[in-house]
């Protein structure tokens, strides 16, 4: 393994627009240096696209729910062949309602179980808000989700 593998982990998650760095450490040996890369909100698209389809899933997970990911790497990863992917895509609460709702429809059922438990929540806060005034009207989605008795 590298020498300075805590330095590098560390520069992979604190490195603020350093896109050279960040570059070097996207093609890091370790898979942990380039999850802190896909998690870092200052990796540019062009970085993130490439980390988006990288060999471990962790890393394409990270990824996915980095809040500066653009939406068409997010859609894309709904469709990763490992179900932990989309799986950890449908437990992220502030990730798009769009991508939600594709992975509420996921062939995998623990993925669309879990992407309708993080819509049920999802509706369960904007109904407290509207009961406390914070909220004039939203849409709801139809209620008795199979798999929340769980």
């Amino acid at each position: 393994m590298h020498k300075n593998w805590l330095g590098d982990y560390i520069k992979a998650g604190k490195t603020p627009n350093a896109h050279e760095i960040l570059d070097a450490l996207s093609l890091h040996e370790s898979p942990r240096i380039r999850r802190r890369v896909a998690e870092n909100e200052s990796t540019p698209e062009w970085i993130l696209k490439r980390l988006a389809v990288d060999n471990d899933p962790e890393v394409r997970l990270a990824v996915g729910t980095n809040r500066a990911a653009p939406l068409e790497i997010v859609l894309s990863l709904v469709r990763d062949p490992d179900p932990t992917v989309r799986h950890g895509l449908a437990e992220d609460p502030y990730i798009s309602m769009g991508v939600l709702t594709r992975l509420a429809q996921d062939e995998n059922p623990y993925v669309s179980c879990r992407a309708q438990k993080t819509l049920a929540s999802f509706y369960n806060r904007l109904a407290k808000e509207k009961a406390k005034g914070n909220i004039v009207a939203f849409p709801m989605v139809a209620s008795g989700v199979d798999c929340m008795a769980t």
